[in-house]
């Protein structure tokens, strides 16, 4: 049994068990902070034939196969799922979906929204995503993520009624994001999971950090303009907040 080292993060690890699937599994042992570990475990365990360990104390268990090493491999624009399986050497059909997750409680219908502080497009506004919402069922919208960060954007969105959603672990976070009828985010291991799970999904695209694109019809991009566009948008938004100063 293949056993797999990753540093970090929690995306990234989703990300890569297509790949280690086609490989027949093993155990994965990450350096992520003790928090995250214990809330990824229970999700990566779930998937019965893979297994996540937690390096302690500085030490690192013996491992065959370093997946730290797509950081060089990783191509611009390319999909991580792909950079994975070409550092392994296998095909993997991660189109589908990958992800298995037991059902949640019943909610009705709701949509469920993530947004984190890293990747962000700065000049994008997510009030495109949260009137779409409204006009499609005007169904709840659940936060899933850190407390701080749902009162940041509940703070920038007071208009429109948004609940923060807690969760112990990311398999209950899946959960969520597999019953919602809508889900969009940044991209992050929330978006992972959505991905992994082979539902429809929105989500604001990084216009640094262009990994998670797929072209699939399941997929919307919220946001779809070049780093060239960015940086020129960026500079307009900056100037006319100096104007108002």
């Amino acid at each position: 049994m293949n056993s797999y080292y990753i540093f970090k993060s929690q995306g990234d690890i989703v990300y890569s068990l297509p790949a280690i699937f086609e490989l027949g599994g093993g155990d994965i042992i990450t350096g992520l902070p003790t928090d995250q570990f214990k809330a990824l475990k229970p999700l990566i365990d779930y998937q019965e034939i893979v297994k996540l360990w937690h390096e302690g104390n500085n030490y690192i268990p013996p491992y065959s196969i370093n997946l730290e090493d797509f950081r060089y491999t990783q191509k611009e624009g390319g999909h991580l799922c792909d950079t994975f399986c070409q550092l392994l050497n296998v095909e993997a059909n991660w189109k589908d979906g990958w992800l298995k997750v037991p059902p949640g409680e019943d909610l009705g219908e709701y949509s469920v929204i993530n947004i984190t502080q890293r990747y962000r497009d700065k000049v994008f506004n997510w009030n495109k995503d949260l009137r779409f919402i409204s006009e499609n069922g005007n169904i709840p919208v659940l936060f899933l993520g850190l407390k701080e960060e749902y009162l940041a954007f509940a703070k920038m969105y007071p208009r429109h009624q948004i609940r923060w959603i807690k969760t112990d672990n990311w398999l209950e976070a899946a959960q969520y994001i597999k019953g919602a009828k809508y889900f969009s985010g940044t991209q992050s291991c929330c978006l992972s999971i959505a991905e992994g799970l082979g539902r429809t999904y929105r989500y604001e695209r990084s216009p640094f950090f262009d990994n998670v694109r797929t072209g699939l019809p399941r997929e919307t991009i919220l946001n779809n303009h070049t780093r060239k566009i960015h940086f020129a948008l960026s500079r307009i938004q900056e100037s006319y907040r100096n104007f108002l100063k």
